[in-house]
């Protein structure tokens, strides 16, 4: 894999630069901050299931795509009955939800409902609309908005769709692209264009039997298939997005890691870094197959009792998400400890949805601490399926701040990096230490070359790291390793630029 970064930002998120075996740092996974509501859906078609959030950003204005749904009347959280709704911002902090004047809800045209799963024309539609915003170059204005949906025709499957559109708000039904037949896409896609590898990325949900599966054949739509397949992501690559997509592969870890149910994939690149893939997938737990005395002991006993009873799957299982990165969108390093968790038991969480469904795709927003300047920002939303109204929260961390590697203040620890190229005349590093805790960085090229930097604290997401000895641009365009020594720090990533950059 070619490691020559020049200028771009490198986080370490994936071991893409680390040399695993002399690294002693260990990677750690962050958890965001839960902040304020920033849309409460108390319109009424919006009701208690507004889920499957898609933040699409076109360079001016954040757009929220949307389910509403009432999932404590009807029961069935697939039911195709349900609303795809629209909600813009301009700083990702104050949304609207503008009347589109699209589909009549009780004689009135005055909402913000963008279509109906049962659009005339799209037979059997339903699940979740995913909508990007196109940036290859040779993509036409009229196009520019692309939207993912499941189509499922009696008799035929299900299909995985896509229309387009010139704004985001009217999309072309009369021609609908068929991306994949045969699969299960209920649930939330992600799309994008991919401007290194000049292709189109596609993530869906897939399903596999278990390596030690010895029981008799079970059919994709077997509804038996729910106790023995275990859900998964597969990707699929396109040049130019409406054909030859060819067949999907699952997506493979870095390391072994459990072999568990992970129903949404949420990979979009990081913006900051868009050469990494990043994804939040969401872990569905469906072990505990039978009611015991826990469940009567766990919060909103009655409401999971009803749901229950319909259909036992909605009552046991339980979400959360974690967190992933690749860096060539195939192969992952998957973080085994929660991202976003259920939290402390407050009447409406721990089910199966919830903040273990965040909405794809991420905004920078102004920190509320003066000085700080940007943060990254999240949507998840809580109150589903209890006959409540939705609240979609804000969840905030620092810039790059999913994963970093660590070092506790018991010890110094080390990261070594594999063999690389940069340009440029300065390091740049986001990094966190205590009062008492430090990063050194020393670069050193095969002719011996090398610069080695002062001793390093402080927390800021862009440091400019000064050097005690040697210089940094007669390092560059020299293949180098970086040994980082660090104390009770974290290191999230580090960029070289020019010494005008700040």
């Amino acid at each position: 894999m070619d490691r020559n970064i020049g200028t771009r930002r490198e986080c370490f998120f994936d071991s893409f630069l680390v040399d695993l075996e002399k690294t002693t740092a260990q990677f750690l996974l962050h958890e965001p901050v839960r902040r304020d509501i920033v849309l409460i859906t108390d319109k009424p078609w919006e009701g208690d299931g507004c889920t499957n959030q898609c933040l699409c950003y076109d360079g001016e204005k954040y757009r929220l795509y949307y389910v509403g749904r009432n999932m404590k009347n009807e029961n069935k959280p697939n039911d195709p009955g349900y609303f795809h709704l629209y909600a813009e911002s301009r700083d990702g902090l104050t949304w609207v939800r503008p009347s589109l004047g699209l589909y009549e809800y009780e004689g009135n045209t005055e909402n913000n409902i963008l279509s109906c799963a049962k659009r005339p024309g799209v037979p059997g539609s339903f699940g979740p609309l995913f909508v990007f915003y196109d940036t290859n170059p040779a993509c036409e204005d009229s196009e520019r908005f692309k939207a993912l949906f499941c189509r499922s025709i009696p008799g035929q499957g299900e299909s995985l769709c896509a229309v387009t559109s010139a704004d985001g708000i009217h999309f072309d039904y009369d021609h609908i692209y068929v991306i994949e037949r045969g699969g299960h896409y209920d649930s939330m896609h992600a799309c994008f264009w991919d401007e290194e590898r000049k292709k189109y990325f596609c993530y869906f949900r897939g399903q596999h039997l278990p390596a030690d599966y010895e029981g008799p054949a079970v059919g994709t739509h077997d509804p038996r298939s729910y106790g023995v397949r275990i859900r998964d992501i597969r990707v699929m690559m396109s040049n130019d997005f409406k054909t030859g997509w060819g067949d999907s592969d699952r997506i493979r870890f870095e390391e072994q890691a459990d072999d568990i149910a992970l129903y949404e994939n949420h990979i979009t690149p990081y913006y900051r870094a868009p050469h990494i893939k990043i994804g939040f997938p969401t872990r569905y737990n469906e072990l505990r197959r039978e009611w015991n005395p826990v469940y009567d002991e766990l919060t909103g006993r009655e409401d999971r009792l009803a749901r229950y009873r319909d259909e036992a799957r909605f009552g046991l299982a339980i979400t959360d998400c974690t967190f992933m990165a690749s860096h060539n969108g195939l192969l992952f390093k998957r973080y085994n400890e929660p991202f976003l968790r259920p939290n402390l038991e407050n009447g409406t969480n721990w089910i199966y949805g919830g903040v273990g469904y965040p909405a794809v795709g991420l905004m920078e927003t102004e920190s509320a601490v003066k000085g700080e300047g940007k943060e990254i920002s999240m949507l998840a939303s809580t109150n589903e399926w209890h006959g409540k109204v939705t609240e979609i929260s804000r969840f905030t961390l620092r810039l790059d701040g999913f994963a970093s590697l660590h070092a506790t203040g018991k010890k110094e620890e080390v990261i070594v990096t594999k063999p690389f190229v940069f340009s440029g005349q300065e390091l740049y590093a986001n990094l966190a230490t205590s009062a008492f805790g430090y990063v050194t960085f020393k670069l050193e090229a095969a002719d011996s070359a090398k610069a080695e930097s002062y001793e390093i604290f402080g927390d800021a997401t862009d440091k400019r790291i000064p050097f005690r000895s040697g210089r940094v641009e007669e390092l560059a365009g020299k293949e180098v390793v970086m040994t980082v020594k660090l104390r009770d720090a974290d290191l999230y990533a580090i960029r070289f630029g020019d010494k005008t950059d700040s």
